[in-house]
């Protein structure tokens, strides 16, 4: 059977061999150039998973959130997880542990850090309910007994799956970050303008507000993310 001329090709097929395939080389530098181009952004490539971007804006638990965020004053925090090769409460772990959570309390922007060593133990040896306020065990106490520890660490609520996992092959440090008041100023006045646009009461000169606050707080947020990854 003879083969079919081009001309009777649909003109898109066509285009395409003539303008693709008939310059390969061409089409494979054009595609090398454009990921180049957007590979050159990719250090400004940034992806907010904080609680405003995940929800709809009027979301009843995001409200219930920030109304409880404002209240009871800034949750932010880092954890950072550490996968462990020896047992969790072997001196080289506690140790290293120790270390690390001094060395990160240094730094100017950590308010405080959090870990197995700090967190209070009621059940190593155990202590009364009258005695919790005042007198309970941490790893770092003397004469501390680790396996009684180890177990609680691992069965309490408090603590298993949040500070170590069930296994005691996994453990967290948790780095509570200094607010910033600039930043929490931005992110309160915002979130009460939102409040008002979502109840329909919101001004002219309110609405031109929040587009301001939103602007100042998203550019501090950008910067104190930034800040962050350095560390």
């Amino acid at each position: 059977m003879a083969e079919k001329s081009p001309d009777a090709l649909p003109m898109f097929a066509s285009l395409y061999k003539k303008t693709i395939l008939g310059h390969p080389y061409l089409v494979v530098l054009l595609y090398a150039l454009v990921i180049a181009l957007f590979g050159s952004h990719l250090k400004d490539f940034r992806m907010d998973a904080s609680s405003d971007s995940l929800v709809l804006e009027n979301d009843a638990d995001l409200r219930y959130y920030e109304a409880t965020r404002e209240l009871f004053g800034s949750d932010d925090y880092i954890i950072l997880a550490i996968a462990l090769d020896k047992d969790a409460l072997s001196d080289d772990v506690l140790q290293a542990i120790q270390a690390m959570s001094r060395e990160l309390g240094t730094l100017a922007s950590i308010e405080s850090v959090n870990s197995i060593l700090t967190v209070p133990l009621f059940q190593s040896p155990k202590v009364t309910l009258y005695e919790m306020g005042s007198r309970y065990n941490t790893l770092l106490t003397e004469g501390c007994d680790r396996k009684l520890a180890f177990q609680e660490l691992t069965t309490s609520p408090l603590w298993s799956s949040n500070l170590i996992s069930r296994d005691g092959r996994t453990t967290a440090v948790v780095l509570t970050m200094k607010s910033d008041k600039a930043y929490t100023d931005l992110r309160d006045e915002r979130y009460r303008l939102r409040r008002e646009l979502a109840q329909g009461s919101l001004s002219p000169d309110q609405s031109k507000r929040l587009k301001l606050v939103t602007d100042l707080y998203n550019r501090r947020h950008a910067e104190l993310s930034a800040e962050r990854r350095s560390m």
